[in-house]
């Protein structure tokens, strides 16, 4: 395993930390950006945002059980799910993963599973949180008889990500850890549960995957960036400090830790880079990276566009 980057930032007011090579603390101002909302939707409590290939927004709001997809702008393009327990309806939607632009993945917290969608908006299957341990090999079914008899009473997905190998990984917040699934949808492994000792996880909320494959988990309750390989095997922390800790964004060669009211932008390998003040008039939700470089701020009730400078 590697060991942390001598790089740390203190999560509170304007300045940021940088720690010399010496571990010299030094102070780190912040640069401000104004966050500009966009024309509708209003949401009542979105909990997500992600952004495919093609431009398309979608965010998860788990106040009406629906997950809206929207253009650049902002215009709401459609609308899917709705209330309820069945195939393609939501109990608190509360993750979207669109990345590839082709599948999108739904973390359904209040029904405990995963849901899959065509582009087009199609209900494609759902993978259930099952017990650790149980039924490792049964494979996720796509029909509504056999997902009627699957158990959705163990764990609770609130943040999910795929790979370019369609393996799937979601926070389960009911055990404190990331789940896996490989391409065929069968339970893989268990990230961030390996005992005492570094690579713990504390408390989850969010995960990315690089460029690099590496996965990034937000973990509030440790305040830092927990970096793993897609095999599970503990990489790195990165940050310190980081109070308000929300979710994780990985574009490019950045990665930004989200806080409730600033961003703190990394480079791939955990050297901090710059911290972004962010003004506008809520709490940072979730943000999303546009396909022009520019980040999409969620709100609760509204996306914001952030125009990034080099």
């Amino acid at each position: 395993m590697m060991r942390p980057l001598a790089m740390a930032f203190g999560a509170l007011g304007m300045f940021g930390v940088l720690v010399s090579g010496a571990g010299q603390a030094i102070a780190q101002p912040a640069d401000t950006l104004r966050a500009t909302p966009l024309s509708g939707p209003d949401f009542v409590d979105a909990r997500a945002i992600g952004m495919d290939p093609f431009g398309v927004i979608y965010v998860a709001d788990a106040g009406r059980d629906v997950v809206y997809t929207m253009n650049e702008h902002g215009e709401r393009l459609s609308v899917l799910g709705g209330p309820g327990s069945k195939e393609g309806a939501f109990d608190d939607p509360v993750g979207v993963d669109p990345t590839n632009g082709l599948v999108l993945y739904v973390a359904d917290a209040g029904n405990r599973r995963i849901q899959i969608f065509s582009r087009s908006g199609a209900y494609l299957g759902a993978v259930p949180l099952m017990r650790t341990g149980e039924d490792v090999s049964a494979r996720v079914t796509y029909r509504r008889r056999d997902e009627a008899v699957v158990d959705y009473s163990s764990g609770i997905p609130v943040a999910v990500a795929t790979s370019s190998a369609n393996e799937i990984f979601a926070v389960d917040m009911d055990r404190g850890v990331v789940r896996k699934w490989d391409q065929d949808r069968r339970p893989a492994g268990v990230i961030g549960d390996i005992g005492p000792g570094r690579g713990v996880l504390v408390e989850p909320v969010d995960i990315a995957i690089g460029a690099n494959r590496l996965l990034y988990v937000a973990d509030r309750g440790a305040k830092s960036l927990m970096v793993y390989d897609q095999y599970g095997t503990f990489v790195r922390t990165m940050g310190v400090g980081l109070s308000e800790l929300c979710a994780v964004v990985a574009t490019g060669e950045r990665v930004y830790a989200v806080l409730a009211h600033s961003l703190v932008v990394y480079d791939e390998i955990g050297r901090f880079e710059r911290r972004l003040e962010i003004d506008m008039d809520t709490h940072i939700v979730d943000v999303a990276a546009g396909t022009d470089g520019s980040l999409y701020v969620l709100g609760a009730q509204r996306v914001y566009l952030l125009a990034l400078s080099e």
